[in-house]
């Protein structure tokens, strides 16, 4: 799995569980056994055949295989009964049992392996099943051991016992992932506790005993969806990436690098998300140091070769043109009767966007993810915080405090006009991704010094900071 999206890396050979011997499982107002039952014995496939008893990472694969002894739900008939593996050979095991609540030939049977992970009023696995786990592959509460589940249907033969009407093959209802946990670099260890995954609005929290930066994990299949990753790590700093088109299969074995980046929540809540700031800028390795310069709406700076900022070599602006009339896109209907935004009868043809889009975006092109640049509206709330000219590391900027008592500290890393480099060290500016609604020439930006921080708008083409953002 790369950094923008999952890519499924291995095949996955069987997944295995080892389970302690139970009694018979819960289901609310299920009856009490039924001691007038009859015997049950069949065989089950357990899809594909496994080499080991537990769950252990073999080269590319996982590998498994069922035991002696272990539980397994056979529901029926709105009850769950418990059978218990007495056989296993190759990649067949023979169950066996009682069954209750008068089962009659031909009723649909729903079989899950482990017991404990079958609700047994639904019919189907544990909804909650996978919310909390551990992060261990093996041992006592590991995937292992609650989390290999699998799942197949079929009909009951019935002529004094009880047995399976033909074969019934066991699929596996997740996918387990093997996540190493890394800074943006690819090679810093953060040492994870807990990871929060976070599939559309449910979360999956990984709680290791002990901060690890390896944690294993099953997941539910998706298509198609985005994947969030929290960490936080022993000295509570936090960090977070994300994935924005993910998919991945059921009975799959993968192994993903997550490339995280520091966070700071500063309770900054706008449009009922939380916003999270980064703690450097793009293109800095620190809080404190100054990083890349872009113009509004281009996302290749300084650092990558733009040696000068002006209207003439704007990446917006028509060739040949260096008047702002002549911009090209992110245009509004302002006092201009002229330029290219209107036609010969003076009708306006522009495109109206007043924000930019993600591939003109120097937070999302650089860092990837879900990373963006802030709203005007995200960085007038950040003004609005407790704030206070100083330093940090020797670097002069402006921390801002959250309500949590987390603190962001912006460098005052000046801004770039033509080739030069002006006001660094006394003042800072940060681009939002917000175009002025009035005049296409200005983009909204914020601005600080000693004693003042405010929002301001000015062209377009100057070379200043940018501070990325995520929810």
């Amino acid at each position: 799995m790369e950094d923008k999206t999952m890519k499924k890396v291995f095949g996955f050979a069987a997944l295995l569980l080892a389970l302690a011997a139970c009694n018979k499982i819960e289901t609310g107002n299920q009856p009490a056994e039924n001691t007038d039952g009859i015997p049950f014995s069949a065989t089950v496939s357990l899809g594909d055949n496994a080499a080991t008893k537990a769950l252990a990472e073999s080269g590319n694969t996982i590998t498994a295989t069922w035991a002696e002894g272990e539980k397994v739900a056979l529901i029926h008939n709105g009850v769950s009964d418990e059978m218990t593996v007495s056989s296993v050979s190759g990649g067949s095991a023979t169950i066996t049992g009682t069954i209750t609540a008068t089962p009659a030939n031909g009723d649909p049977v729903t079989i899950i392996y482990p017991s404990s992970a079958a609700d047994g009023t639904t019919g189907n696995i544990k909804a909650d099943l996978l919310y909390a786990q551990n992060g261990l592959l093996t041992g006592e509460g590991s995937i292992a051991e609650k989390y290999d589940a699998r799942k197949g249907s079929g009909t009951l033969k019935v002529d004094g016992t009880a047995t399976l009407d033909g074969s019934v093959s066991l699929t596996n209802q997740f996918a387990i992932f093997k996540f190493t946990v890394r800074g943006a670099d690819g090679t810093t260890v953060i040492s994870a506790k807990p990871l929060t995954i976070t599939i559309g609005t449910q979360d999956y929290v990984i709680t290791p005993a002990a901060a690890t930066d390896v944690l294993y994990a099953a997941l539910p299949a998706v298509s198609d969806e985005k994947v969030s990753f929290d960490a936080t790590d022993g000295s509570d700093r936090t960090y977070t990436c994300a994935k924005l088109s993910v998919s991945f299969a059921a009975g799959s074995y993968y192994q993903s690098t997550l490339k995280m980046r520091e966070y700071v929540d500063l309770g900054i809540v706008v449009g009922g998300k939380k916003i999270k700031w980064a703690t450097c800028n793009v293109g800095a390795a620190n809080p404190q140091d100054y990083g890349d310069y872009f113009a509004w709406g281009e996302t290749s700076g300084y650092d990558s070769g733009k040696t000068t900022f002006k209207w003439d070599n704007y990446k917006w602006m028509q060739s040949g043109q260096s008047n702002y009339q002549y911009i090209t896109k992110y245009t509004v209907a302002d006092e201009q009767t002229d330029g290219i935004w209107y036609d010969g009868g003076g009708n306006f043809i522009g495109d109206n966007k007043t924000v930019l889009d993600f591939e003109d975006d120097a937070a999302r092109a650089n860092w990837g993810g879900s990373w963006r640049m802030p709203t005007n509206t995200e960085m007038e709330a950040l003004l609005a915080l407790s704030k206070e000219w100083g330093t940090y590391k020797g670097f002069y900027g402006y921390k801002f405090t959250g309500s949590h008592g987390k603190t962001l500290f912006l460098p005052a890393a000046g801004y770039r006009y033509g080739p030069y480099l002006s006001n660094a060290g006394s003042y800072g500016y940060y681009w939002s991704s917000s175009l002025n609604e009035d005049y296409s020439d200005f983009a909204w930006y914020v601005y600080f010094t000693l004693g003042d921080a405010k929002s301001n708008k000015n062209d377009r083409y100057f070379g200043r900071s940018v501070r990325p953002v995520t929810e």
